[in-house]
């Protein structure tokens, strides 16, 4: 387990970031975000390990990450949880499932995200970012002149309705539980940019790259506060 933290502590933390690295590369914004207001925040993350994924359990240093994180963030009580709700993948499958067909929100999150809910907390479940088959700065490198041919297709790599609408359409969650999507900024008019504002979004082919990020820090604090409510 990694676990970081900043800002301004008055007892319990107002935000815990929980998950793996898909979590951890939003942070710098995230952190930032509540930096600024005042406010303060931990986050606690395991590479490869998706929170609620019973899939990931499988390897014994995820799960026991996954029942450790929920019961020290649940004791912690934050004022907001943010977590990776849904899961996205690079390559069709078996089935020739294209990777937007298999966008879904993690398979055990309900239960995953109770305990805090118990403890009066609101979850933030925060929509996965694309993932491509190749490394997008190895791309960028490659088509300096063509960076149009790094860029990927929101349409072939997301599902067509956000997974996280979805689960909270099934849910009677109220505004304990609100969506965080990214992928206006990742993907606009549906073409997901591999070079914005002359930054390389990516670091490999999954991960944000912290440059980027930081870049967006303000388009990232005004969705997140839109959905929360933060001030």
């Amino acid at each position: 387990m990694f676990c970081e933290q900043g800002g301004n502590f008055d007892g319990s933390p107002d935000l815990v970031m929980l998950g793996d690295s898909h979590m951890q590369h939003w942070s710098a914004a995230a952190a930032a975000a509540m930096e600024e207001s005042g406010g303060s925040w931990i986050l606690v993350f395991h590479p490869g390990c998706r929170y609620g994924s019973d899939a990931d359990r499988d390897e014994a240093e995820c799960a026991n990450f996954q029942d450790a994180a929920e019961e020290y963030v649940a004791d912690l009580a934050p004022k907001m949880v943010l977590t990776t709700a849904s899961k996205t993948v690079a390559a069709p499958d078996e089935y020739l499932r294209g990777p937007g067909e298999q966008e879904t929100i993690v398979d055990h999150y309900a239960e995953a995200i109770q305990p805090f809910l118990d403890a009066g907390g609101q979850v933030i479940a925060m929509r996965d970012t694309p993932r491509y088959t190749y490394s997008i700065p190895e791309c960028v490198d490659s088509n300096p002149s063509h960076l149009e041919a790094c860029d990927g297709s929101a349409h072939e790599a997301l599902a067509q309705i956000n997974p996280v609408q979805e689960f909270l359409a099934q849910h009677d969650y109220g505004q304990q539980v609100v969506s965080l999507d990214m992928t206006g900024l990742l993907c606009p008019e549906g073409v997901c940019k591999a070079v914005i504002g002359n930054v390389s979004t990516y670091l490999d082919d999954s991960h944000l790259s912290k440059t980027f990020v930081l870049s967006a820090k303000r388009q990232f604090a005004e969705a997140f506060k839109k959905a929360t409510g933060w001030q």
